[in-house]
């Protein structure tokens, strides 16, 4: 299962933000690959020859890499990688300190909180999934697939076995295209959900555009 807390702003309680949790060397590479690694990826692409009105992460980002290239005189590409690996060697190094927190943001930034106290006051709300995707933020009216919970019906003390399956999210009963609100399979299940939560944010974005 992989933790996320939604963590107050350091400066401003009122503000919060959605972290991903580690626990292992896995799960922290897992992040990197997913989140850190395309985002990087995509600041490198719009970079030019004019660089000059970077915001700071792009900025950072650039730095290391001209930095790194002049230190050791190879190609950028080759370098990228590098800088990389430097990038995820650092967070592996925070992750095995004994007593600290790793906070992973969707994105490049992360952090570290260094005792359960700072934990405890700045931790608003606290979820395990069994995918690593980011809840989204409490004011969102899109719906999350990762929030789909799945049942089947069954009542063992009446000697009753289900043979269907259903799924909620939040309050809301999944239904599919046809209407039908259980299933024969889990995989039948999910297939539903996916396509409920689809068609559902595609009405919503058209509500909201």
């Amino acid at each position: 299962m992989y933790k996320f807390i939604k963590l107050k702003n350091l400066f401003d309680l009122e503000k919060t933000e959605w972290q991903f949790i580690p626990k292992t060397v896995k799960e922290l590479t897992e992040h990197f690959k997913k989140y850190c690694i395309p985002a990087y990826m995509k600041i490198e692409k719009k970079l030019g020859k004019n660089n000059q009105n970077l915001n700071k992460t792009a900025s950072k980002w650039n730095t290391a890499i001209e930095n790194k290239i002049e230190k050791i005189g190879k190609p950028r590409k080759t370098v990228i990688r590098i800088v990389l690996q430097e990038m995820l060697e650092e967070r592996k190094t925070a992750l095995k300190h004994l007593g600290y927190t790793l906070c992973l943001s969707k994105g490049t930034s992360w952090s570290i909180i260094r005792n359960k106290k700072e934990l405890e006051l700045r931790t608003e709300n606290t979820v395990e999934r069994k995918v690593l995707q980011f809840p989204l933020q409490k004011h969102s009216v899109f719906l999350d697939i990762a929030d789909a919970k799945y049942s089947w019906w069954d009542m063992p003390e009446m000697n009753i076995r289900g043979f269907h399956w259903y799924v909620k999210i939040g309050n809301i009963d999944v239904h599919d295209r046809n209407g039908n609100q259980k299933w024969g399979s889990r995989t039948e299940a999910e297939a539903a959900a996916k396509w409920f939560v689809d068609e559902e944010n595609r009405k919503r974005r058209l509500q909201c555009a």
